[in-house]
């Protein structure tokens, strides 16, 4: 939990050390085309909810459960 926890504070941290620039690949008017970015973390390709969204950097992510948004 906690090499998950590391591996997704890297990850934002890439993101907002290259936000100067960041062009977020938003189709579907999301990041990663709605699928939520934290399953990733754990080999999984799904979905991300409509209730569950948030915002950064302007712009949209969808997470699949409230526990992958509250990581975010």
């Amino acid at each position: 939990m906690k090499t998950q926890a590391l591996s997704v504070i890297f990850f934002f941290g890439m993101l907002i050390a290259s936000s100067q620039t960041a062009n977020y690949n938003t189709q579907k008017d999301y990041v990663a085309k709605g699928y939520d970015v934290i399953a990733y973390f754990d080999n999984q390709a799904v979905e991300g909810k409509n209730e569950y969204i948030a915002r950064y950097d302007g712009v949209k992510f969808k997470f699949l459960s409230e526990k992958n948004l509250n990581t975010f």
